[in-house]
């Protein structure tokens, strides 16, 4: 059986557009393509090792990232309303000009 979600708990609530600590007006993602992630985290973004997003592309596997601060006892639906989702990229969203966040080291 394979994993129709993994869950990855980290000291933020999701991928921003930049580093909050640094920029206040950072805004959190929703969501981000594969792609979108493997290229942030190959410039230096912290969140996710790029391992960790090759292999959940590689199989496929939808990854969310969540806080690990959250209260323990939160329904796991009502919690995933706060991380950001990295999936696959959406057809109509493919020839988009788009930036998705900033990496600054």
């Amino acid at each position: 059986a394979r994993a129709s979600e993994c869950l990855i708990y980290t000291d933020v609530d999701g991928v921003y557009t930049t580093d909050p600590r640094v920029e206040p007006d950072a805004r959190r993602l929703t969501t981000v393509s594969f792609e979108e992630m493997l290229e942030m985290a190959s410039l230096g973004s912290k969140v996710l090792q790029i391992r960790s997003v090759e292999f959940a592309g590689k199989y496929k596997v939808p990854l969310r990232v969540l806080s690990s601060f959250t209260a323990w006892d939160i329904d796991i639906n009502e919690e995933a309303k706060s991380g950001t989702l990295i999936t696959f990229e959406e057809d109509e969203n493919m020839e988009q000009a788009v930036v998705s966040g900033i990496s600054m080291y």
